[in-house]
C-alpha cells in the first residue's frame, strides 16, 4: 500500500509442467495418410494396462471441454472435497489485449483481500471492428506474401469466387478416374478400449476416414502399478485434390436448393475440371448435370446444382470432379421432409397370454402423399419405452424452470431403479448423467436469492413453493447419482419449511401450475400434500410430519381425488396411521376401463381431434397424475395387484417417445412407474405374432430380453391382428405419423395463431419481417398459463438475434425466447381470455431457395390440448 492509499501489485509468472505417473506413449505409422488408407495405431504402456483410445476430428477436438487432463483430475477433486467452480470462455478471432490490476495479481495467487481500500481492477480492450493496429498488420503481412489473399478475404467476410469456367464443356477424355467414392465422415473416428501385454505393447489397426483433416488421438491408460497416464499423437488425413459439398441438413419435399460444390486444388498445376452430379430418383435436376471450371494451382474453384426434392427420407447426393491429373468423388446425405402440417396418432395395447388385440394402420384420406408411416414398438417391461426416449419424453422445449427438470427428475428415477435391479450400464449411465448435469447446471439458472425457485428466476416477482419442492424431491433424489451442492439443497429446504403455517398446512405462494392448488381450503390440502411427500423424499421429517397431521385432521372431509392421491401417497410414505383409511377411500374413488385401473375424469381426444394437435394427447394431464400418485401409494402400501393394473393403465397412455402431455403428468407417471416396476418380476415367456394382408412378423420376449423395445415398420392402411401365445404379460404401442396439407382449423379456435412475412421474394442476404398474433379466445373466462409460440423459419433463412432481442424486450409476457434448430420458440407468461400477443422479428436469406411454407403452433404448456396451428406462405430466395 502505497504512501497515498493506493493498493499496488506486481508478479513473476513462472510455468510448472503436470505430470503423469504413468509414461504411456502413442504413436501411428505415418504422420499423414490418404482419406480410405490403412495406418497402424501403436501404444506403450509400463507393463500390463487397460487403454482407452479416441481419435476425433480436430474440429470437434478443438471445441471439446471433456479431454481428460491433470488439470480436469485435480478440478473435480477440487469440486468433489471443495467449493464447486464454474468458469465461462469466450473466444473471438479476434485479438483482445488485457491488463492486470492489483485485483487480477491477488486472485491468480490465491489471495483473499479484506479491506475497505479501493483494489484496481485490470481492464480488457476487444477489438471491435475499428481499422485499427491488428487490421493493420494482417494488411501488412498480406502484402509481403504471409497471408494467403484467400485469407484476407475470408477475414473480410467474403466467399471464395466461382472459378473462371471453360469456354466449352469437357467431354471426359483425358481425364484421371474416380478410384473411390468417399462417403464416410464421422467425428469421432476410433473409440476403443485395447488392453496391453505384459511387455506393455499393443497395435491397432485401422483404415482412416473420408474427411479431409487432422485426427487428434488421445490414450489414457491406468494400471494398478503405474496408476493413470495419458498420451496424445496426430494424423492427417488429405489428399492435394478434393472437394466439398455444402447441403442443408433437412429439406422440405418439392423445395429448390443448391447443391454447393468447392474444388480445392493444391497440385503445382492447373486442372480443367468436369464437375458431375449423379443423377438419382428421389430429386429433379434444374441445371445442367456436368459443369467445367478451370482451378488454378493451390486455389479453390465452385460451382452450383440446382436441385428439387420429389422423394422422401433420407437420400444421397454423389458428385464427382475430375482432372487431368487427379479425381475424387463424395457422397453426403439429406433429410428430405413431406410438405404441409406434421401429425402422429397413438394407440397403447395392453397384451397378456391367450388374448389377441387387432388395430389399424389406416392414414387419413387427405394426408399428404407418400408422408404415412407406421410403427409397432413391444416389449415386456413398463419402462422400456420410456428409457429409450429419455432425451425428447415429452416432445417440449425446455424454457423455463419447471420444464427444464424434464431434462433432470425422470432420469434420476430410472437411474436409481435401473441401479438397484441390477441393469445399469456403462453407456446408460454416461447418458443419464449428461442429462442430469445439463438440467442440474441449468436449473439453477432459475435459482432465487432467497433459496427459492421460479420459473423464470430473478426476473420473477417471488420463488414459487410448488416449484421449489419439486426441485427439492428431485435433487435429493439424485445425490450419490451426481454431484448435488448440499448448500443449495439446504437453502431450498429452509426456503420451503419458512413457509409452513402452524397448523402444518401450506398456503399458495407465486405460481402454482395446477387449479387445484390454487386458494381455498381444498387447494391447501393439495398443496399441503405435494409440500410433505417432497419433505419426506428429501429426508426432512419434522415439517413433512407436522403437514401429515394436518392432512390426517382433513381426510374425512376430502372429495377431490386428485387431493385424496397426493394425500394417500402423503401418509402412506411417512406411516400414518391414517394410511388404511386413506387408501381404503382412495380405491372406493377408483374407476376401470379396458386399459386397467385409475381415478380421475378421462377425457381423452377424439381421433380427429388428435389429427389437429401438435403435440398427441392421450389423456387428460391430471388423470394421469392422480393415476400416478394412487400407483405409488398402493405400491408403497402393498397392494400389488391393484397397482398392477394402475401401472398398466398409465403405462397405457404414453406417446411416442415413453412420455404423456406435460410437464408434471411425464415426471409422475415415470416416477409411478419406476416404483411399480422395482417390485415387479420379470418371469415372461412370450411369443408375439403380428399378422395382417400379406404380412407376418413374429417376436419372442424372455426374461432375457423383457427390457428391449422390439420395434417394427408396418404397412399403412393395413388391418393387423396380434397374437399372443405363453406366460406374461406385454406391452405394444402402435404410431401412425403422417402430414397433412393444411392446418385443420376447429369450430371454436381457442388458441389462434396468425402468421405472415412482409415479402415472399429476397435475395440473398436480404431479410424478412416475420409477424405473428396469438390470441386467447376460451368460451369463458379463464387463464392459459404459461404459453408457447414455436414458429418455423423457413428453409434456407436464419432468425436475426438482435431482433428477437427487441420483440422480447418490447412485450413484458415475452419471458424469454429460444432457437432450436430452424425454430424459434417464445415463451409467454400467461394469457387471459381475449388477450392478444404481436410480436416481429426478422430472418436472414442465407442461400437461393424456393422455400416451401412451414408450420408455426402454439399450445398451452399445461393443457397441450388448448393449441393452435398455422401455415406460412412459400417463399422465393433468388
Amino acid at each position: 500500500v502505497l504512501g497515498n492509499s493506493e493498493i499496488a501489485a506486481d508478479y513473476v509468472p513462472f510455468k510448472v509442467t503436470g505430470e503423469y505417473p504413468h509414461d504411456i506413449s502413442l504413436s501411428v505409422s505415418a504422420d499423414e495418410a490418404e482419406p480410405g488408407g490403412d495406418v497402424e495405431i501403436r501404444i506403450e504402456t509400463q507393463g500390463r494396462a487397460r487403454v482407452g483410445l479416441a481419435a476425433v476430428d480436430r474440429s470437434v477436438f478443438i471445441l471439446a471441454e471433456n479431454r481428460l487432463n491433470l488439470q480436469q483430475v485435480f478440478a473435480e477433486l477440487e469440486r468433489l472435497y471443495m467449493d464447486p467452480q464454474a468458469e465461462l470462455h469466450d473466444v473471438s478471432v479476434y485479438p483482445a489485449i488485457e491488463t492486470k490490476g492489483a485485483a487480477e495479481v491477488f486472485g491468480d495467487a490465491g489471495l483473499v483481500v479484506l479491506t475497505n481500500a479501493d483494489v484496481p481492477e485490470g481492464q480488457r480492450f476487444v477489438w471491435e471492428g475499428q481499422q485499427g493496429f491488428w487490421d493493420g498488420l494482417f494488411r501488412f503481412l498480406a502484402k509481403g506474401g504471409m497471408v494467403p489473399e484467400a485469407a484476407m478475404d475470408m477475414l473480410a467476410g467474403a466467399v471464395p469466387p466461382q472459378a473462371a469456367p471453360a469456354h466449352e464443356q469437357n467431354s471426359g477424355e483425358g481425364l484421371v478416374a474416380v478410384e473411390r467414392v468417399r462417403q464416410y465422415f464421422p467425428e469421432t473416428w476410433l473409440w476403443e478400449q485395447v488392453d496391453t501385454g505384459t511387455d506393455g505393447r499393443a497395435t491397432l489397426d485401422a483404415k482412416v476416414p473420408d474427411s479431409i483433416t487432422t485426427w487428434m488421438l488421445r490414450a489414457v491408460g491406468i494400471s494398478q502399478q503405474h496408476g493413470l497416464g495419458v498420451a496424445e499423437a496426430q494424423l492427417r488425413a488429405f489428399q492435394p485434390f478434393f472437394l466439398t459439398l455444402d447441403l442443408p441438413y433437412a429439406a422440405i419435399r418439392g423445395e429448390e436448393f443448391p447443391v454447393s460444390v468447392a474444388i480445392y486444388n493444391y497440385l503445382d498445376s492447373e486442372q480443367e475440371i468436369r464437375v458431375e452430379i449423379e443423377a438419382a430418383d428421389w430429386f429433379d435436376l434444374l441445371d445442367d448435370a456436368v459443369q467445367t471450371v478451370r482451378v488454378g494451382p493451390n486455389e479453390l474453384g465452385s460451382v452450383s446444382f440446382t436441385i428439387r426434392p420429389v422423394g422422401l427420407g433420407v437420400n444421397t447426393v454423389e458428385v464427382s470432379a475430375r482432372g487431368q491429373a487427379a479425381a475424387d468423388a463424395l457422397k453426403k446425405t439429406v433429410i428430405i421432409e413431406p410438405e404441409g402440417v406434421a401429425r402422429e396418432m397413438v394407440e397403447n395395447l395392453a397384451l397378456s397370454s391367450g388374448g389377441s388385440r387387432i388395430f389399424e394402420t389406416s392414414i387419413p384420406e387427405m394426408a399428404v402423399a407418400g408422408s404415412g408411416r407406421a410403427y409397432l414398438a413391444l416389449t415386456s417391461s413398463l419402462l422400456a419405452q420410456t428409457m429409450e426416449g429419455l432425451e425428447g419424453l415429452i416432445q417440449m422445449p425446455f424454457g423455463c424452470g419447471e420444464q427444464n427438470m424434464m431434462l433432470f427428475a425422470p432420469n434420476v428415477y430410472v437411474t436409481r431403479y435401473l441401479e438397484e435391479s441390477g441393469q445399469l450400464k456403462p453407456e446408460v449411465l454416461a447418458k443419464a448423467e449428461t442429462m442430469m448435469t445439463t438440467g442440474y447446471q441449468r436449473q439453477l439458472t432459475y435459482r432465487r436469492s432467497d433459496g427459492s425457485f421460479s420459473a423464470f428466476g430473478q426476473s420473477d416477482q417471488e420463488g414459487s413453493l410448488w416449484l421449489t419442492a419439486f426441485v427439492l424431491k428431485a435433487f435429493s433424489e439424485a445425490e450419490g447419482i451426481v454431484y448435488i451442492d448440499e448448500q443449495v439443497i439446504r437453502e431450498t429446504l429452509e426456503w420451503v419449511v419458512s413457509h409452513q403455517n402452524s397448523d402444518g398446512s401450506f398456503d399458495p405462494v407465486g405460481f402454482i401450475h395446477h387449479q387445484e392448488m390454487l386458494g381455498g381450503l381444498q387447494g391447501k390440502d393439495a398443496l399441503t400434500a405435494y409440500v410433505a411427500v417432497a419433505l419426506n423424499e428429501a429426508g426432512e421429517s419434522t415439517a413433512s410430519r407436522r403437514a401429515v397431521r394436518y392432512l390426517e385432521g382433513r381426510l374425512d372431509g376430502m372429495d377431490d381425488v386428485y387431493t385424496l392421491a397426493l394425500t394417500a401417497y402423503a401418509l402412506v410414505r411417512d406411516g400414518s396411521a391414517s394410511s388404511d383409511e386413506a387408501v381404503s377411500m382412495l380405491m372406493e374413488r377408483s374407476r376401470q376401463d379396458e386399459n386397467g385401473l385409475f381415478w380421475g375424469d378421462t377425457i381423452r381426444p377424439l381421433q380427429e381431434e388428435q389429427q389437429r394437435m401438435p403435440y398427441p394427447v392421450q389423456q387428460n394431464s391430471a388423470a394421469i397424475e392422480t393415476t400416478g400418485y394412487a400407483t405409488m401409494a398402493l405400491t408403497l402400501h402393498g397392494d400389488v395387484l391393484d397397482a398392477a393394473r394402475a401401472a398398466q393403465w398409465i403405462a397405457a397412455q404414453r406417446n411416442s417417445l415413453g412420455g404423456f402431455g406435460s410437464t408434471q403428468d411425464t415426471v409422475v407417471g415415470i416416477q409411478a412407474l419406476v416404483a411399480y416396476q422395482s417390485g415387479a418380476r420379470s418371469d415372461v415367456d412370450l411369443d408375439v405374432t403380428v399378422v395382417g394382408d400379406g404380412f407376418r412378423k413374429q417376436f419372442t420376449i424372455t426374461p432375457h430380453n423383457y427390457d428391449v423395445l422390439q420395434i417394427v415398420q408396418l404397412p399403412v392402411d393395413g388391418e393387423f391382428e396380434v397374437l399372443v401365445e405363453g406366460q406374461g404379460k406385454a406391452v405394444a404401442q402402435v404410431v401412425r405419423r403422417f402430414n397433412m396439407p393444411v392446418v385443420e382449423q376447429p369450430d371454436v379456435e381457442i388458441l389462434a395463431v396468425e402468421v405472415d412475412y412482409d415479402t415472399t421474394e429476397v435475395e440473398v442476404d436480404d431479410t424478412i419481417s416475420v409477424s405473428a398474433r396469438l390470441t386467447f379466445n376460451p368460451p369463458q373466462p379463464a387463464e392459459a398459463g404459461m404459453v408457447v409460440l414455436d414458429i418455423s423459419v423457413p428453409t434456407g433463412f436464419a432468425p436475426v438475434a438482435g431482433t428477437l432481442d427487441s420483440a422480447v424486450e418490447r412485450d413484458a409476457r415475452l419471458k424469454r425466447y429460444e432457437i432450436a434448430g430452424r425454430k424459434v420458440i417464445f415463451y409467454i407468461e400467461n394469457l387471459h381470455q381475449g388477450e392478444s400477443v404481436s410480436l416481429t422479428f426478422d430472418v436472414k436469406a442465407l442461400y437461393p431457395v424456393k422455400a416451401k411454407a412451414v408450420s408455426s403452433r402454439a399450445y398451452a404448456y399445461y393443457s397441450p390440448d388448448i393449441s393452435g396451428q398455422t401455415l406460412g406462405p412459400d417463399v422465393t430466395v433468388r
